[in-house]
């Protein structure tokens, strides 16, 4: 009986402890200058100080401050930025209420620029980086200067913590730079991949009539146009009578090949491929240009060459102009708005919220030109002047509903899109912004990493993926060129889906020193002309930050009725008339089902020879070889050539 008493004291002894006096811990990691930091990438561990191994907590994105309940004892308290032990504190906890702050280091700011094996910049380059434990932190791609934008990361407080980055052009060529740190300020990176500028080796292609047996005399005659991701067409190829055709001497790259084949009522497009070229690479294969059991796919069969999306895609472009606000460079800010409303191009103003209401001046120029060209102007909250991150679920919920309230009230417009202060913003963002009604949110691409899904989202991301300019020293901008500034829109529109160019009043000011003045710059403002026009003759729409997704919809949705399909066979076939053609499609128009932006009425034959192009484009949609939007295209341009015209 005495054993037995002795065993229960051992079992209920030790539970006892657990109602020892516990304590609440308020902490909050800051920077060099006490501020509270953002919680990107951080996380918080606490150990016992007698076991310094095994965390008894783990705070994952920590609010900051963080409250968290500890009994007596004496701690360990580990913060980690990006995977890298950043700061730490000794705590000895006497049964008090703490409030502790831990600092860390800044971020650091690093550039890379990318050349090949002959120090040529490689452009299109996608730059990845991670940190020592395999987590991904930022991505970017490179400009035709080799360089991405500046990537702001924590600085590693360890000799042993280090972060890699990943270089690569594809699936198949990629680099790797295994460790790299850097310090406090401006750092820039340099990469020397020893990838060949030139790709000297013959570069085979072959056709397939199937999936096995090679394209021969027999088949027809058949050429290769060679593009460049500029579609710039850099060579016509021969095939020869066993399907063959080879090339040398261009950079290593993406390159577009578009087959033809040419009979004696003219060339007709059999498909485009997307190829990756460099040195040692395999044969080019080409399958299914003749064999009538082929599933084709209307994503592999273009007419014309065009940039290559994802599946989901709106080949479209929004710019969005940031820190819209009161008394500063308003001058500059309403010439930019005027340049894309005198070009019938939209654009989203991000306001400051919290800087927006007394400059009479703007708020009428703003409020009239709302009112006169809602279709073209879209309104972002732009919050205010504190990394969002740093606050409270409550705190941001407050923010964002008083800066909302405030842009009503001057110029009658609620923002449909958030774009957070310094580009950073956490899940309890998304939460505030879905309870408030907010289905965009818009922020940088190197913080805001792929993918961005274009579909069936509570809160679209869709972050700036271009710019027309870039800050240096933290506050010195500098602008870009259009050329620069389109080669990362088509990278964007091929690997997202869609791009968004960030622009800033301050890159469009002329600057005495540090001091940005309240004029405009004019190089830098017909740069902005130029990009506009490129950006429409190029073939992307531009749309508001918040049309972008209902782009993709639009796009992916049955336009033309079947019974159409029917019309345009029987008209091939010689069955109808071109006037009774046209007036089907007339019909169509009429009722808004083809979107046409060049026609706003009924349809008329203009009497004008139909192209052969359009004829041949149109055996192909009947025949299921390109899609709904790909013929629709077809017959954008017989509107602008004239051969249909309208009723007024």
């Amino acid at each position: 009986m005495k054993n037995w008493l002795c065993l229960v004291a051992l079992v209920i002894f030790p539970t006892m402890f657990a109602y020892a006096e516990a304590s609440d811990v308020e902490i909050t990691v800051v920077d060099s200058n006490k501020d509270s930091i953002n919680s990107w990438g951080l996380y918080i561990e606490i150990f016992l100080d007698s076991d310094r191994k095994t965390p008894i907590l783990k705070i994952e994105e920590p609010k900051n401050p963080s409250h968290v309940s500890l009994e007596k004892g004496k701690y360990v308290i580990n913060v980690y930025r990006h995977d890298m032990l950043v700061g730490y504190y000794h705590l000895n906890l006497d049964g008090l209420d703490k409030n502790i702050q831990i600092p860390i280091y800044d971020l650091g700011g690093t550039r890379f620029t990318v050349y090949y094996n002959d120090n040529k910049p490689i452009q299109g380059a996608k730059v990845e980086i991670f940190s020592y434990k395999g987590t991904k932190w930022a991505e970017d791609i490179t400009g035709s200067d080799g360089k991405t934008e500046r990537f702001w990361l924590q600085i590693p407080d360890r000799i042993s913590d280090y972060y890699s980055a990943k270089i690569s052009l594809g699936e198949e060529i990629s680099y790797e730079l295994p460790k790299f740190r850097f310090g406090q300020g401006l750092n820039n990176e340099v990469v020397i991949t020893p990838w060949k500028s030139i790709v000297d080796d013959l570069v085979k292609i072959q056709l397939y009539k199937n999936m096995k047996d090679p394209v021969s005399a027999y088949d027809g005659k058949f050429s290769v146009e060679l593009y460049n991701n500029d579609n710039e067409k850099l060579a016509e190829l021969k095939v020869d009578n066993h399907g063959k055709t080879e090339f040398s001497n261009v950079h290593t790259g993406v390159y577009f090949l578009r087959v033809l084949e040419h009979t004696d009522s003219g060339s007709e497009v059999i498909t485009t491929k997307e190829v990756l070229i460099y040195k040692n690479m395999g044969e080019i294969k080409i399958f299914g240009l003749k064999d009538t059991s082929t599933d084709y796919k209307s994503d592999n069969i273009k007419p014309n060459p065009e940039i290559e999306s994802p599946e989901e895609t709106c080949n479209c472009v929004a710019f969005r102009l940031d820190n819209v606000q009161d008394y500063y460079l308003v001058d500059v800010q309403k010439e930019l708005i005027e340049l894309f409303l005198s070009k019938d191009a939209p654009i989203t103003l991000g306001i400051i919220g919290k800087n927006f209401g007394s400059d009479a001046e703007l708020i009428d120029f703003l409020k009239t030109t709302t009112s006169e060209h809602g279709q073209l102007i879209g309104i972002g909250n732009h919050g205010g002047t504190t990394d969002i991150t740093t606050m409270s679920k409550d705190a941001q919920s407050e923010l964002i509903r008083n800066t909302d309230n405030n842009i009503i009230d001057f110029i009658g417009t609620k923002p449909s899109v958030f774009i957070p202060p310094y580009g950073s913003y956490n899940a309890d963002t998304i939460s505030v912004l879905e309870n408030e009604g907010v289905h965009y949110v818009s922020s940088v691409a190197s913080f805001d990493v792929a993918p961005y899904p274009l579909k069936d989202e509570s809160v679209f991301r869709f972050p700036s993926t271009a710019s027309t300019g870039y800050i240096e020293q933290g506050r010195a901008w500098y602008g870009i060129s259009a050329k620069q500034t389109m080669s990362d829109i088509k990278f964007s529109v091929r690997d997202y889906g869609f791009a968004v160019v960030l622009l800033h009043p301050h890159e469009y000011s002329k600057r005495s020193g540090w001091v940005f003045e309240n004029q405009l710059d004019i190089p830098q403002y017909h740069e902005l002309d130029k990009l506009i026009d490129e950006v429409k003759n190029y073939g992307l729409k531009i749309v508001l930050i918040d049309n972008i997704d209902r782009e993709v919809v639009l796009a992916q949705s049955p336009f033309i009725p079947h019974w159409f399909k029917a019309t345009v066979s029987w008209w091939l076939e010689g069955k109808t008339t071109n006037s009774d053609f046209f007036q089907s499609m007339g019909y169509l128009v009429e009722q808004k089902i083809i979107p046409v932006q060049q026609i706003d009425s009924d349809i008329k034959f203009s009497g004008r020879n139909i192209p052969t192009a359009f004829t041949n484009n149109a055996k192909l949609w009947v025949q299921d070889k390109i899609s709904e939007k790909e013929f629709l295209n077809e017959i954008e341009i017989l509107a602008k050539q004239g051969v249909i015209q309208t009723f007024r």
